[in-house]
């Protein structure tokens, strides 16, 4: 789904959070998080941090999506943090090989998508529950070092596993 058409709904599905007021310049900040769109944060503005994308949010929107501010989220847009999220979230979709843990994490970003689609009052607690049950399996698999083979094309990539650009948070990744 569309960012922005996932933001929307979840404004429709889910009550308005803390801090959704706190800049002057923009009143009534979604809540969602700006960059992936899921509802993960417990306050807009206030540094929390998505534990599906690892976006820390500290009150930049759509409205400054090409604007690098440096800060908690180094020298990252919204814009160019999104590309750099959607291919790692594509990546893990096309996975097909035998690591559990990235199957693990792969079916429970399937299963988010499909119940996304179908997303309503009734069944929004479910889906809640898979997005935490996604958040946990995307923190493992952010955190773990070792390098693996991930992947089916005939390239090699670097994939940062700490969502961000310190030589020390990429591994290789083989695609054979």
């Amino acid at each position: 789904m569309e960012i922005q058409k996932r933001r929307k709904l979840f404004c429709k599905l889910l009550p308005p959070l803390p801090g959704k007021d706190d800049r002057n310049d923009i009143k009534d900040l979604p809540n969602s998080c700006p960059l992936c769109g899921y509802p993960t944060l417990n306050s807009r503005s206030r540094h929390d941090i998505c534990y599906i994308c690892k976006w820390q949010d500290d009150g930049q929107d759509e409205e400054e999506k090409n604007e690098v501010r440096g800060g908690p989220n180094g020298e990252y847009s919204i814009d160019s943090y999104r590309i750099k999220f959607s291919r790692l979230i594509e990546d893990l979709k096309n996975y097909n090989g035998n690591e559990s843990s990235i199957n693990e994490l792969r079916e429970a970003i399937l299963l988010l998508e499909k119940m996304e689609n179908s997303l309503s009052e009734k069944n929004i607690a479910s889906f809640m529950a898979q997005l935490k049950k996604a958040g946990a399996l995307m923190e493992i698999f952010s955190r773990k070092r070792p390098k693996r083979k991930f992947g089916s094309a005939k390239r090699k990539i670097w994939i940062s596993t700490g969502f961000d650009d310190s030589p020390e948070n990429f591994e290789e990744y083989q695609y054979y």
